[in-house]
């Protein structure tokens, strides 16, 4: 993991070893601090397609871990969040999709402290559905607390 300074902040691209349903995978992820960081880390919570996103033309216009950045993650560096993202390969609404999240925000929490400095003081998790819906029933049954619906 190599830190490369971009527009506003710092941002690690890499790969990332978690574990799904009892198995090893290795994923790709990207993590942005700000310059003026606000405290905050922000989990993009996709279903991520294992590949290439393409927009409706075709083209290519980033990777799965770098999906959300138009709708979310531009939008959280922009305004003082840290933001992490990892390729779920497509297993969003699942229990493994879960598993997969909480590794990687455990992970990128740590990683958050080392580049920003501080330890994130608060952190979100947010996707859209149908990954984001069953990622929030199982938050709202883990103790987190969770906003939205």
């Amino acid at each position: 993991m190599v830190a490369t300074a971009v527009k506003g902040g710092t941002q690690v691209k890499g790969l990332v070893s978690l574990e799904v349903d009892g198995k090893p995978v290795t994923k790709r992820y990207v993590i942005r601090v700000p310059s003026k960081w606000n405290g905050s880390l922000v989990i993009g919570a996709h279903g991520g397609s294992g590949g290439d996103a393409i927009d409706r033309s075709g083209k290519v216009y980033g990777t799965s871990e770098t999906a959300l950045d138009d709708v979310l993650g531009g939008y959280a560096f922009n305004n003082g969040f840290a933001y992490a993202s990892v390729d779920r390969d497509g297993i969003g609404g699942t229990r493994g999709g879960y598993s997969l999240t909480m590794q990687f925000q455990t992970l990128m929490h740590g990683e958050v402290t080392r580049l920003g400095k501080a330890t994130p003081l608060r952190t979100y998790i947010v996707g859209p559905a149908p990954a984001a819906t069953s990622l929030r029933a199982w938050i709202g049954n883990s103790g987190w607390r969770r906003c939205g619906r």
